[in-house]
């Protein structure tokens, strides 16, 4: 389903949604979100090229690491290592960076996961400190549930 000049799809487990990236470079990477439209296979919702066009509103900007989404109500994240975090409600058609949560040039996104009713959890590391976040509002409030710091 990716096209040509694009990565193989990652995802994180959800059957329904796929993030195509393309090459990175100086801290931008081309990404490209779709979604298996039930009756129309694979649509491509969201996109953004390095210095070029960009639809659906997230940014060349950051190396994203996966893709999660609920398979009903339009919920998903997209997290990235030195970038940003994003979420959608409307099955991934529009994306808003979340910079407040995710310090794009400090956190380094490893893990997320989206289940049923607009809840997610998403992994972050910022030098050594880990922390697990979770929202249950689809993302427009997060809260801190753990932190951990790596051991020597």
């Amino acid at each position: 389903m990716c096209p040509i000049g694009y990565y193989v799809g990652i995802n994180a487990g959800s059957p329904t949604w796929s993030l195509c990236t393309g090459e990175p470079g100086a801290g931008n990477q081309g990404k490209a979100v779709y979604r298996d439209e039930v009756g129309r296979a694979w649509v491509r919702v969201a996109y953004t090229e390095i210095l070029g066009r960009s639809h659906g509103g997230i940014s060349s900007y950051g190396y994203p690491v996966g893709i999660a989404g609920a398979e009903s109500g339009g919920f998903g994240i997209i997290w990235e290592s030195r970038g940003t975090l994003y979420v959608t409600r409307n099955g991934g058609r529009r994306w808003v960076g979340l910079p407040r949560v995710s310090d794009p040039e400090l956190d380094f996104g490893g893990w997320a996961s989206v289940l049923s009713r607009g809840v997610g959890f998403v992994i972050l590391e910022q030098a050594g400190r880990t922390r697990l976040i979770e929202t249950t509002d689809a993302g427009r409030t997060w809260r801190i549930v753990h932190r951990w710091a790596r051991t020597s």
